[in-house]
């Protein structure tokens, strides 16, 4: 005889527990309210790392200059030779004068070709050594390199020529001549600009015809193609600043009225290199 084990019997099942639509609109605005709060975090961060990539970019024009020095007795890199020169590859394009993005043996310290793989040899043009570059040796905040200039170095990094080609230290620019220096002959490198983020491939701070003076410039033209009314200037991309590297090859972001003073005078502590 068999015996069945009594049944427990069913309790009557309950509905589903749910949210209700004062929960959901709860857990949305915290949700709305933990989004506001990381988006700037998160925007912030990004330019800063964008402030990094910048500087390692200019760590590689300083560790090319300090291998050009050591291979070119004591000079650095030149802001631009005449053609002609022992750097002339001979591949200058329809420029009077060889500017330090075309310098050969700059190039070949940043393992970029030369003579530039882009056109047909013996008719190269100043656009085929000007674009084309690495986005790694552009600033990534340069809008004009990066998205509508085809990789232009150009609009991305200017070389300092404050004081250098100068005759009798007037204010008058000779370009005729080249604008090279001797490391040695830097007083306190350390302190001295020589490339710095810009929109052109040279830049001046107290003498020029249209300065880099980030009142009347900058602030007012932003980043834009020189030409026009639009001028050459120091691009202050990264938070109100500008990233610097200098003659010891050392890089450093500094803010706008560091590199300009508090008004429109100019620091020509770091910009006259000779002084």
């Amino acid at each position: 005889m068999t015996h069945e084990k009594p049944r427990t019997p069913r309790r009557p099942s309950r509905p589903l527990a749910g949210f209700t639509l004062v929960e959901l609109l709860v857990v949305i605005g915290i949700i709305a309210v933990l989004v506001g709060i990381l988006l700037p975090v998160l925007g912030s961060a990004r330019r800063s790392a964008r402030t990094l990539q910048c500087a390692a970019a200019m760590r590689q024009f300083g560790q090319a200059n300090i291998m050009y020095v050591n291979e070119q007795r004591g000079w650095c890199v030149p802001v631009k030779t005449a053609n002609g020169s022992n750097t002339d590859p001979g591949y200058y394009g329809t420029l009077a004068y060889i500017p330090w993005y075309m310098n050969a043996v700059m190039r070949k310290h940043l393992m970029m070709p030369v003579p530039p793989r882009f056109g047909t040899p013996g008719a190269y043009t100043t656009s085929n050594w000007v674009e084309n570059w690495p986005r790694g040796l552009l600033c990534p905040e340069s809008t004009i390199s990066q998205e509508l200039k085809k990789g232009t170095i150009t609009h991305s990094y200017g070389w300092n020529r404050e004081t250098l080609g100068r005759n009798d230290n007037s204010k008058v620019t000779n370009f005729a001549n080249a604008y090279a220096v001797k490391l040695n002959k830097i007083p306190k490198s350390a302190e001295k600009i020589q490339m710095i983020d810009g929109n052109w491939f040279y830049l001046d701070g107290p003498a020029m015809n249209t300065p880099a003076d980030w009142r009347t410039r900058w602030n007012v033209y932003g980043e834009r193609e020189p030409g026009g009314t639009n001028p050459i200037t120091v691009n202050y991309r990264h938070k109100q600043g500008a990233n610097v590297l200098f003659y010891d090859g050392h890089v450093t972001w500094l803010p706008k009225q560091d590199i300009h003073g508090n008004d429109v005078n100019v620091n020509t502590k770091m910009w006259n290199i000779l002084d």
